[in-house]
């Protein structure tokens, strides 16, 4: 029978799911097709390991630069799972910005338990009681944790923007929105946790219901709301700062962490090329009217000059 709890639980999450795929992969096809940035090519670099600044050597310039990749992954590790640099510079906000980053990471294995648990259930595989009782276990306390830390670490991140009178000075619409969208979602999954769905085969059945392309009807009107929500915050995030997670991955390769050598004829030096051609929009004292970057500094064009 078709409901509004069915359409929630059906058309809306697949929509959901759509346009969260389809919008995160058009903003990173954007940000690769982007300008190099300027670099900061501060050291020390993780990829450069003990080896330490290349530019510590004598022709360094003709020498391949030794690489460490276990050492990127390392700090990319810190910085993804722990929060290293607000740890160290805000202890304070880390403290919630570490447990609403918890529920959305262990969210992210629960959904993983979720459709593990429901194509056991399809398949009808015969296994061993304990591997389900520990699927089934894993997944509640997977999902438990991730909606107590995700409410409890939004919560505290939007009280800390409302008290904090600096915090709130720098807070715009977006930070509150971002905020209250989460506490929502979150909220509303404990709250379906404790009221309707205790071991989550509710969300089971639904999930093995998306897969065969059968979805029925939410049973209780706490897990359609908490459906809502979750397909509300899927189609809101690639559109929102929350993208970062994607964001993060050029700022720390293309800016922070870049220092691949600029060789006559390279791709690179092309590309700067490129850009030193392109003209400012705007004018001020120091700004030759209608040249390019090149011109500004130089005087003569380069060739290929265009106008951006």
């Amino acid at each position: 029978m078709l409901s509004l709890g069915w359409f929630i639980a059906g058309p809306f999450i697949y929509a959901s799911a759509a346009v969260c795929v389809c919008g995160a992969a058009y903003k990173v096809i954007r940000l690769l097709m982007m300008p190099r940035p300027f670099r900061w090519d501060l050291y020390p670099l993780p990829h450069r390991g003990p080896a330490g600044s290349k530019y510590q050597k004598v022709d360094f310039g003709k020498q391949k630069a030794e690489s460490f990749p276990l050492h990127e992954l390392k700090e990319m590790a810190e910085e993804i799972l722990f929060i290293k640099r607000l740890f160290t510079n805000n202890l304070r906000m880390w403290l919630g910005s570490y447990a609403m980053h918890c529920g959305l990471y262990i969210g992210v294995l629960w959904i993983a338990l979720l459709i593990i648990g429901a194509i056991i259930q399809i398949s009808g595989i015969a296994l061993n009681p304990a591997v389900i009782r520990s699927v089934n276990f894993a997944t509640v306390a997977a999902g438990a944790a991730a909606l107590v830390f995700g409410l409890a670490g939004s919560l505290y991140l939007f009280a800390n923007r409302l008290i904090d009178p600096d915090l709130r000075t720098m807070s715009d619409a977006a930070s509150f929105v971002n905020l209250s969208l989460m506490i929502a979602m979150f909220a509303a999954g404990l709250a379906a946790w404790l009221g309707a769905d205790r071991s989550f085969s509710g969300l089971q059945n639904l999930t093995a219901g998306l897969i065969t392309l059968k979805p029925p009807a939410p049973h209780h009107p706490l897990i359609t709301i908490e459906l809502f929500f979750f397909g509300l915050f899927l189609i809101y995030l690639p559109f929102s700062r929350m993208l970062h997670f994607a964001a993060k991955y050029f700022f720390y390769h293309n800016i922070m962490w870049d220092d691949e050598a600029m060789r006559p004829g390279s791709r690179l030096e092309q590309e700067r090329l490129k850009e030193l051609s392109y003209r400012p929009q705007w004018s001020a004292s120091h700004i030759t009217a209608g040249g390019s970057w090149f011109d500004q500094v130089t005087g003569e064009k380069p060739q290929g000059d265009k106008k951006s």
